[in-house]
């Protein structure tokens, strides 16, 4: 089952269901350190997995910073014009990163992420000082081209024989 994360205002996706999000804003353990997790969301158009030159970035999309477990909130932001997003002030410790899913279901119809390591864009790090989660999004490539129904022949041996043909190549 994955979860898909969205501010309590939102509807968080479990799986296909939609439930709503009951969580709380902050956790006062993961509020009181030094470490921080911040990344970049992007468009991967040669799907590299790592922004490079001439890959746009994604601004104002919603991204989670969650509980090792993934239900509680610890923060939210979003990512700034360059697509860069930070969570500061961290304990050390296990947390997930999550899209928002408002953001995400936007984004789904059209484009896959290639940094998660699956269809679900989150992802679970472990910070002892900093740490980097980035979401790259590729464009699903769906065929233009259409295909025709296959024709299957059944071909007797006696029919082949009596073309001439043999049923052994």
């Amino acid at each position: 089952m994955y979860l898909l994360y969205a501010p309590a205002r939102r509807l968080a996706l479990v799986g296909l269901i939609a439930t709503a999000a009951l969580c709380a804003c902050a956790s006062p353990s993961a509020a009181s350190g030094t470490s921080t997790i911040s990344g970049t969301v992007f468009y991967d158009t040669n799907r590299s997995g790592m922004q490079d030159a001439g890959e746009a970035p994604l601004p104002a999309q919603g991204i989670a910073l969650l509980d090792a477990t993934g239900q509680s909130q610890v923060a939210y932001t979003a990512s700034d014009a360059l697509g860069h997003y930070r969570f500061s002030g961290l304990a050390a410790g296990d947390y997930r990163v999550a899209y928002d899913a408002e953001d995400w279901w936007a984004l789904r119809q059209n484009w896959v992420p290639t940094t998660t390591g699956s269809l679900f864009p989150q992802k679970t790090v472990t910070v002892s000082w900093s740490a980097t989660v980035d979401f790259g999004w590729r464009a699903i490539v769906r065929s233009a081209t259409y295909l025709a129904p296959m024709t299957t022949y059944t071909w007797s041996c006696s029919a082949l024989r009596a073309t001439g043909h043999s049923a052994r190549a």
